[in-house]
């Protein structure tokens, strides 16, 4: 399928369902860029000393930074095709090509199991301890 442009593929779903897998896959495949949203969040965090359920709840309070990124978001959707976008958002936003919305579901132990073996977390659960 290299080779091959039409679309956006928005994807979204629950944690550790195996979004970012599909869509590194995918761009793989389709010769896509892949742009992570939740990765944006999480830089910002990092920037912040906070952890991503800190910025969060802090965001409640900063609602323009949410703005300006669900904000970017769109606008590459926009003006720039051959793209995978990831983020909770990422479905709802205008797209001036065609768009496919994939929404990932897990069951809720299968998501937080997932979500524990990741190498990032491994350091935080350790550190709890």
């Amino acid at each position: 399928m290299k080779g091959r442009k039409m679309a956006i593929i928005a994807i979204s779903g629950y944690p550790g369902a195996g979004k970012s897998t599909l869509a590194e896959k995918l761009a793989r495949e389709l010769d896509y860029e892949n742009i992570n949203i939740g990765a944006i969040f999480k830089k910002l965090a990092e920037r912040d000393n906070c952890d991503i359920t800190q910025f969060y709840k802090n965001l409640k309070h900063k609602i323009d930074i949410e703005k300006m990124i669900d904000q970017e978001q769109e606008e590459l959707m926009l003006t720039k095709n051959n793209k995978i976008i990831q983020g909770r958002m990422a479905p709802f936003l205008k797209s001036s090509f065609k768009k496919i919305n994939i929404l990932l579901k897990v069951e809720d132990k299968e998501g937080a199991r997932r979500q524990m073996n990741r190498p990032e977390n491994q350091k935080k659960l350790l550190m709890k301890f």
